[in-house]
């Protein structure tokens, strides 16, 4: 049989035939291979793209960890730049003798009260690498000085000390020579009053 004896509508139905199975072959073996190999590209590519957003948002963190480990760093610099080096208890003796001086009070008496001892803090921070806490990059000395002299200068050596980073007066009070309310007749009178300070000194250790 040739088509050529094939009817019309034969020939019709012939074509429709080839032209439906040309259509199923090529949505089987083209259209659908390649909608297939295109979902999986833009799986492939959300994958890669989530990984690349995970990726910078770790290198953003460390880069911000690093940041601030810096600027911590520089920070602590900063703070230890502040305070001088641990010195002997002489030196000691020399610093507090020279402050009094300076604001017109004699000194009659000195004494450490204590060694120097790791700085306490009611926060634990830590350091360096080796774990140490920042508090044990300082000691502190205490000393107490017997000095003599009118009380607008011991209220000058309160604002002198005021304005040095490492000095602190934890106590002041008068010698037993001189009682509370005498001094505080004295002090319209301008005169001399004995005078007991306590002093913390914050050193760095070396």
């Amino acid at each position: 049989m040739t088509i050529q004896s094939l009817s019309k509508r034969e020939k019709i139905l012939l074509y429709s035939a080839g032209i439906v199975v040309i259509i199923y072959l090529s949505i089987q073996f083209i259209i659908l291979p390649l909608a297939s190999r295109y979902a999986t590209d833009l799986q492939e590519r959300s994958r890669l793209n989530i990984e690349r957003t995970r990726v910078e948002a770790d290198l953003a963190n460390r880069s911000n960890i690093e940041n601030a480990h810096s600027n911590a760093e520089r920070q602590f610099e900063d703070i230890k730049s502040e305070y001088p080096l641990l010195v002997p208890n002489e030196e000691v003796d020399t610093i507090l003798t020279n402050l009094c001086i300076m604001n017109g009070l004699s000194v009659s008496g000195f004494n450490i009260t204590s060694s120097p001892t790791m700085r306490q803090s009611s926060t634990s921070s830590t350091g360096d690498a080796s774990g140490d806490s920042v508090d044990s990059i300082f000691s502190v000395v205490k000393a107490t000085m017997n000095v003599r002299g009118v009380t607008t200068n011991v209220y000058r050596l309160l604002d002198a000390v005021d304005g040095v980073q490492y000095i602190r007066i934890v106590n002041l009070r008068y010698s037993a020579s001189s009682g509370r309310g005498q001094a505080e007749e004295e002090i319209g009178a301008l005169r001399r009053i004995d005078v007991v300070i306590d002093f913390e000194l914050t050193f760095v250790n070396p």
